[in-house]
């Protein structure tokens, strides 16, 4: 989830996690996943900290025109693992 519960919670840990340029998001959340559940986690908030780098746009020397890059990203994630409290 990306935003809290409305369901009260207890927070277990803060994770964080990056890796290299081209890296699928989905491997890094389910790295995430993996660390929540040792921790007895029932529950992950998720803050994508993900970062872009390079041009959309490289100018071209032979005709003088614009060329699309492809965007780089650079994944990272935030997270906290919760627990739901009992009412």
């Amino acid at each position: 989830m990306y935003h809290p519960p409305k369901r009260k919670y207890l927070k277990i840990a803060e994770l964080d996690t990056r890796s290299a340029e081209g890296t699928p998001k989905t491997q890094l959340i389910s790295v995430l996943v993996m660390k929540a559940r040792e921790l007895g986690a029932e529950a992950l908030i998720v803050e994508d900290n993900s970062t872009t780098i390079g041009y959309p746009f490289v100018m071209n020397n032979t005709g003088g025109m614009y060329d699309t890059v492809p965007t780089r990203i650079v994944p990272a994630f935030h997270a906290t693992a919760i627990r739901y409290i009992e009412q």
